[in-house]
């Protein structure tokens, strides 16, 4: 079964990406928090505040993502 089959009007791709490492769901969501956390505040200038503006998260919550993903404000 395959994405027409579901009514989607969109080709799969050629190819699959290639596999990554094998992780856990909370292992993969810290990870995808982790890279968009950095992203926002490089783009902001290192702002928290318009970093989590962003995000759309509240400054404390972008806080305690930092904290809990070892990130350091720069």
């Amino acid at each position: 079964m395959g994405p027409l089959d579901l009514g989607c009007d969109v080709e799969p791709p050629a190819t699959l990406p290639p596999k990554r490492d094998q992780f856990s769901l909370r292992e993969a969501r810290e990870r995808m928090e982790r890279e968009m956390i950095i992203e926002a505040m490089e783009r902001q200038s290192g702002n928290v505040l318009k970093a989590a503006e962003e995000l759309g998260i509240s400054r404390p919550t972008l806080y305690d993502l930092m904290r809990k993903l070892a990130i350091n404000q720069a």
